[in-house]
């Protein structure tokens, strides 16, 4: 039976998934069955899934979380980069965020590119994070992940000026991009999570 959400297939896989084997393509599919706690990126057993998908098929694969943890989308790409597909009217609006996260693979470690920055600011992502691969276990590895602020009041006064209807939209400026051992991928303290 394939999941159903206001009448969008969940296991759509989007990107470059040519030449993806049978297994491969089932075990990306059934990463639409899993969940990760609002409160985190993604869960240890959903970061790991995804890691050793992604060494397995020499891919980059990215996920598409929404603030309640479900996926949204499941993305493929190659070895160096993921092309998102079209969010349509995902509560798109110049003054908020899509309330997505954009989780990513990373297998050569170079961390969150410029693609996955612009990525960030033109999408009005909530956030962006990239798991780098350990490249002999597939294990999760380091965590990186940035964020958008709000505008200052100085951009914010500047901006005002020329709306009519008074309202600034969300700042383009980038918050630092945050490093970390395990970054926000901690346990779980639910041990069905992630499932």
């Amino acid at each position: 039976m394939v999941a159903r959400r206001s009448g969008i297939r969940l296991d759509r896989l989007y990107g470059d998934t040519e030449g993806l084997k049978a297994h491969h393509d089932k075990a990306l599919r059934g990463l639409y069955n899993r969940r990760t706690d609002r409160s985190r990126f993604v869960s240890v057993p959903l970061a790991r899934a995804l890691t050793e998908l992604s060494q397995q098929t020499n891919r980059r694969i990215g996920l598409l979380i929404d603030r309640g943890g479900e996926i949204a989308n499941v993305v493929v790409g190659d070895a160096h980069r993921v092309f998102l597909p079209d969010l349509g009217r995902w509560r798109a609006g110049a003054d908020r965020f899509r309330g997505l996260r954009l989780v990513l693979t990373d297998l050569r470690r170079v961390g969150l590119t410029d693609d996955d920055l612009t990525d960030l600011t033109l999408l009005r992502l909530d956030a962006v994070a990239t798991v780098f691969v350990e490249p002999t276990t597939g294990l999760p590895g380091e965590v990186q992940w940035a964020h958008l602020l709000p505008p200052t009041d100085e951009e914010e006064a500047a901006t005002t000026e020329g709306d009519p209807r008074g309202r600034p939209p969300l700042g383009p400026r980038l918050a630092r991009v945050h490093h970390g051992p395990r970054g926000p991928v901690r346990p779980a303290a639910d041990p069905r999570e992630g499932r």
